[in-house]
C-alpha cells in the first residue's frame, strides 16, 4: 500500500515545530525526527491524490539529549567510581577531561517532544487540514572550560578565570495548532505544494541565564579581584511547586510557598503566545526540493516572572575575613525582582532539503536526501550551528520500510542514524535512533536519540473514492 503525502504539521520534535513531507504515511513519523538534533527537515513533495481520507497519531515520542565532551566511560570514572566506590583522580585524569573540550566549551542539550494528538483530513482538491497538540521540552547549556579548570586544577598566582560565555536556556510549552496544505496548479511538469500552520502556545516554564562579564583573577599573595555581572530570568507554572527565595535576602520569600508538584495533565500556564510555520515543496519527476521556516512567534511570560541580576566587584585579601566574605557574597548573589511580564521568541528552525529517487520503475523503494538545518535557540543561536544530513530510505517487500544516514552537527559532531518500520492497512509502527552503536559500545555514548510511535489511517483506496 503506497500512501504518499506532504505533511505540514506542528511537530516540534528537539522540539520544535516543523513542516515536512514524507514518502509514505508510516514514514511521516519516521521522518519527523530525521534527527538533526531533532530538528525536522522539510522533505520531498508528492501529489496528494493517494493520501488516505484520514490519519492520526497518538503519543509518539521523540527525544535527543546529551553533550559534546563526556561519554559514559568518563562519567563513570568521575562520578560513579569503581565498583561503586570513590577513586582519587590523578592529574592525568583531570587533563583527559580538559582535553575533550576542543572548542573551549562544554555543550549540553536536550530536545523532547511528545505529540498528544495529531490528525489530518483530506478534502480532496481543496487540500488537507490538520490538528495537533504537542508538548515541547528544550534545554541548551554552554559552559566555558575555565569553569572546569578551576574545579579540577584549582588556581595559582597570575591565573584569570572568565565565565562570561556561560549560558543556559530552557523552555517547556504546549502548542495546539491547525494546519492547511494545498497543491498548486502544475506548470510544464513542475508541481508545488504549500503549507501553513497556526497555533496557540501555552508556556509552562522558561529559564534564561547569561554570564555576561563575570570572572576573577588571582594576584600577588593570593588576592582575589573579581567582578560579577550576570542575569537570570525565569517564569514557571505554579504546578511545579517551586518556592523562590530572594537571593539577596536569604530566608525571605518573594512568593508564598506553593507546595508539592501538581502532576495534572493540564497545568496552569505561566505565559502564552502564538506561532506559525511555513512550508514550500517543489517537485519535477523524481527530483524535489523543500523549504520550511518553523517556530515563527513568541511567548509572553506573566506568571511567577522573576529576574535576578548581579553587577558588582569584589576584592578578597583574606579568606578568613568574614566581613570580606560577606561583601563577596553580596556582590555575587545580586538582587531578585518581580517582573510584570517579559517576552521570548519560540525556538525557530530553518531547513532545506533536496531528494532524488534513483529507481525509475519503483521510485518508492529508494530515496536519497541531502538536507541543511539551522536552529535558533539558546547557545546555538550565537554559533555557526548548521546541521547537514545525508540519508537513504525506502521499502522492502510490501510492508516494511527502513531509513539510514548520517548527520554532521557543528557542535555535536557526526552521528549515524537508522530505523525501521512496518505498514499495514490501518496501522503503521516505526522506531528510529542515532544510538544503536552504543548498544555494543556503551562506554562511548555521549547522546541518547530515540523516536517511536504509531500512525492510524484509513485505507488509501477509500480516500481515492471521495
Amino acid at each position: 500500500m503506497k500512501i504518499k503525502v506532504l505533511i505540514l504539521v506542528t511537530a516540534f520534535t528537539f522540539a520544535m515545530a516543523n513542516a515536512q513531507q514524507t514518502l509514505t504515511l508510516g514514514e511521516s513519523l519516521f521522518n519527523r525526527p530525521v534527527n538533526m538534533n531533532n530538528y525536522t527537515l522539510a522533505t520531498m513533495s508528492v501529489p496528494m491524490e493517494s493520501q488516505p481520507l484520514f490519519n492520526a497519531m497518538l503519543f509518539p515520542v521523540s527525544l535527543d539529549m546529551g553533550n559534546n565532551f563526556a561519554d559514559y566511560e568518563l562519567y563513570e570514572q568521575f562520578f560513579l567510581g569503581k565498583n561503586g566506590e570513590g577513586v582519587t583522580l590523578t592529574k592525568d585524569d583531570c587533563q583527559s577531561l580538559l582535553d575533550r573540550l576542543e572548542s573551549g566549551f562544554a555543550y549540553l542539550n536536550s530536545y523532547i517532544t511528545m505529540t498528544l494528538f495529531w490528525g489530518q483530513y483530506n478534502l480532496g482538491k481543496h487540500g488537507v487540514v490538520g490538528l495537533d497538540i504537542s508538548d515541547q521540552y528544550c534545554t541548551a547549556v554552554k559552559l566555558p572550560d575555565d569553569l572546569f579548570e578551576l574545579g579540577l586544577e584549582g588556581y595559582s598566582q597570575g591565573d584569570t578565570f572568565s565565565f562570561k560565555e556561560a549560558q543556559a536556556d530552557a523552555i517547556f510549552y504546549r502548542r495546539i495548532g491547525l494546519s492547511y496544505q494545498r497543491t498548486l496548479p502544475g506548470y510544464k511538469g513542475w508541481q508545488s505544494t504549500t503549507g501553513l500552520s497556526l497555533y496557540r502556545v501555552s508556556g509552562f516554564g522558561h529559564l534564561s541565564a547569561r554570564g555576561n562579564d563575570t570572572g576573577f583573577s588571582v594576584g600577588e599573595k593570593s588576592v582575589f579581584i573579581g567582578r560579577s555581572n550576570w542575569i537570570i530570568r525565569r517564569a514557571y507554572t505554579s504546578a511545579l511547586g517551586l518556592n523562590e527565595l530572594d537571593a539577596a535576602n536569604p530566608g525571605q520569600t518573594i512568593y508564598p510557598e506553593i507546595g508539592a508538584v501538581n502532576t495534572t495533565f493540564f497545568p496552569e500556564a505561566a505565559g502564552g503566545g502564538w506561532g506559525m510555520d511555513l512550508g514550500l515543496a517543489v517537485r519535477k519527476g523524481r527530483w524535489a526540493v523543500a523549504l520550511a521556516l518553523t517556530g515563527i512567534g513568541s511567548i509572553q511570560w506573566n506568571s511567577n516572572a522573576l529576574e535576578t541580576r548581579s553587577n558588582g566587584q569584589f576584592e578578597l585579601t583574606a579568606v578568613s575575613d568574614s566581613t570580606q566574605l560577606e561583601a563577596v557574597q553580596e556582590a555575587m548573589t545580586g538582587e531578585t525582582i518581580i517582573l510584570d511580564r517579559y517576552s521570548t521568541a519560540l525556538p525557530m528552525v530553518f531547513s532545506v532539503q533536496a531528494t532524488y529517487q534513483p529507481l525509475k520503475k519503483h521510485p518508492e523503494r529508494l530515496t536519497l536526501s541531502l538536507g541543511l538545518t539551522r536552529l535558533s535557540f539558546g547557545p546555538a543561536s550565537n554559533e555557526n550551528a548548521w546541521t547537514t544530513a545525508l540519508f537513504a530510505n525506502g521499502r522492502v517487500f510490501k510492508h516494511w520500510f527502513w531509513r539510514s544516514g548520517f548527520t554532521r552537527e557543528s557542535i555535536m559532531g557526526t552521528r549515524w542514524h537508522a530505523g525501521a518500520g512496518v505498514t499495514t492497512k490501518y496501522v503503521d509502527a516505526m522506531i528510529q535512533s542515532g544510538s544503536w552503536v552504543h548498544l555494543f559500545r556503551q562506554s562511548t555514548m555521549k547522546r541518547i536519540t530515540l523516536s517511536l510511535g504509531l500512525v492510524f489511517h484509513t485505507d488509501s483506496k477509500k480516500g481515492d473514492k471521495r
